[in-house]
Formats: structure tokens, sequence, C-alpha cells
């Protein structure tokens, strides 16, 4: 690995996307335009906001549950868990149209990408906003995903092999992230 992935504070998240997305055969064009590739990415920012949405909800759960004189949270918490389950509904529901279509390439002028910029740059603010928020390692997580992800390769062809329906297989040295020692190694600031 080169010394950008070793150190997290260098760590360069549209470097590593665009590697990852270079060794899957995802597309990485050079001109604005909406593809299979970016559609099936707008359907898992809301499989992962589910993920996101069932975690907040399970520790509300346990907040309100197991504390007494404390906020009533159990409103939020029917919210998240709401939410959780249309997201991934939704994302599924996207995902199974995009696995079945043809690949479409629509181009973008500035003025019809200009709120799709917007959307995707505050995405990526508000998620590092809420990383920081709550005392996540943000980086050095993300560090460990992308660089796991990029273990899925063929070591004989450097890409990452699919199944027929596009799921990722996973090469022969894949290593699953270590999220637990990401966290149990880090102290909150």
């Amino acid at each position: 690995m080169s010394e950008n992935i070793q150190n997290p504070v260098a760590v360069d998240p549209w470097d590593l996307q665009k590697k990852l997305m270079t060794i899957s055969a995802q597309s990485t064009p050079d001109s604005y335009q909406l593809n299979n590739d970016a559609l099936m990415y707008s359907a898992l920012i809301m499989e992962e906001s589910s993920e996101l949405y069932q975690g907040l909800s399970d520790a509300l759960e346990n907040y309100t549950s197991n504390t007494e004189g404390q906020a009533d949270l159990s409103s939020i918490n029917k919210l998240m868990l709401e939410a959780a389950l249309f997201n991934h509904n939704i994302s599924t529901a996207i995902r199974g149209i995009i696995k079945q279509m043809a690949p479409v390439v629509i181009p973008l002028t500035i003025d019809t990408v200009r709120e799709i910029a917007d959307g995707t740059t505050d995405i990526q603010v508000v998620n590092s906003g809420f990383s920081i928020a709550t005392g996540l390692p943000g980086a050095r997580l993300y560090k460990e995903v992308v660089v796991s992800n990029l273990s899925k390769a063929n070591p004989e062809t450097g890409i990452i092999d699919k199944e027929p329906d596009g799921k990722w297989i996973k090469g022969s040295e894949f290593v699953k992230p270590d999220i637990a020692n990401v966290l149990y190694g880090y102290e909150s600031p």
C-alpha cells in the first residue's frame, strides 16, 4: 500500500474511492453525467443511511429503556426506525431496477448538475460532521473500510470479480475491516 494509505491523516477519500471504482470496473467519467453506477451510488446512500438510522434507533432504545428522569426520545426513536425501513425498501427497489436496466448515460449541463453537486457535497460535509459530533475516528474508519474493499480484488487480475447480478466477489486476499479494533484503539478527543 502507498504511504498515503498508512497515514490516516493523509488519507484522500477521493483518490481511494477512484482506485476502488477503477478496480471494480465502475465508470469514472471526465464529464458530468448520470449513468448506471451513479444511480446505484444514489441508492446506496439510502441503504447506508438506513443502517445509520437503525444504529441510532438501537442506541435510543437502549437509552430510553434504561434511563429514568431523562428526555423522552421515544418519538425520535420511532421516526428513526421508520426512516431505516423506508430508506432500505426504496434503496432495494431502485437497485433492483438498475440491475435490470441497459446501460444509460445522461449528459448533465452545469444547470442540471448544480443541485446534484450541492447535495453530494453537503452529504459529505454532514457525514463528516456527524462522525466528529459522535466522537468517531472518521478518517481511520474510512481508511479501514476502503482498504478492506480494495483487498477484494483478484490478486491475479487486480480487478474485483463480480457475480452475474453485479455483487462483488471477495478475492483470496480479502481482509475484513476491523471496525472494533479502530474503535477500541482510538481515544475520543
